[in-house]
């Protein structure tokens, strides 16, 4: 269906297992979904514990010009709010949960991390499928961060990242409850629905 061999569609699935994703089952099926509401609060819980003290860990490198040009993206991003490119917000999305966080030394720590950052995915759905405007209190929370950064406050700064993910997740499982009445899309042939 997508014109690519056995072995990139098994390293694909792999590596979507990897992240928990998909499942593979003892017979050779592979299971993907659904995302649940528990689900999301395991990721944030894990997010909301590891990705402060990981920006703690961080923020001795961070250059201000790199703090600097974040700031001005979230900036120019609250001056034209509407419509919002999903691009932009993942620009900004990158740059306080992956840029921030790049230079940790600890590798399993960063995995970790990056594999519970898959909630991200209904904020892109729900804005892809209902074209919702950025919620300006992401921009806001982002802000805090950044300028704690800024001013020298690292500690401050891991706060207001805790508390950002906190908001978020409830944010998400408001998302994920609407995204859940809106009818199924159409599958793509080389999937089955179950049930």
């Amino acid at each position: 269906h997508l014109g690519v061999s056995r072995a990139v569609v098994r390293e694909a699935l792999m590596r979507l297992r990897d992240r928990g994703l998909v499942e593979k089952e003892p017979y050779g099926q592979w299971l993907a979904g659904p995302l649940t509401a528990q689900a999301i609060r395991d990721d944030y819980e894990i997010r909301a514990l590891l990705e402060p003290e990981a920006l703690l860990q961080t923020a001795p490198s961070l250059a201000r010009s790199e703090l600097l040009a974040m700031l001005e993206r979230l900036e120019q991003l609250a001056a034209h709010p509407a419509p919002t490119s999903w691009a932009a917000v993942e620009r900004i999305e990158a740059d306080l949960h992956g840029r921030c966080l790049a230079g940790l030394r600890n590798r399993k720590l960063a995995q970790l991390i990056a594999h519970s950052q898959s909630p991200l995915n209904v904020s892109r759905i729900f804005h892809q499928s209902l074209g919702t405007p950025l919620d300006e209190a992401v921009l806001v929370e982002h802000r805090l961060v950044l300028e704690s950064l800024l001013v020298g406050s690292p500690d401050s700064a891991a706060s207001q990242l805790r508390n950002h993910l906190l908001r978020g997740r409830d944010r998400t499982l408001q998302r994920l409850k609407v995204l859940s009445v809106l009818p199924d899309p159409e599958l793509p042939a080389y999937l089955e629905r179950l049930s």
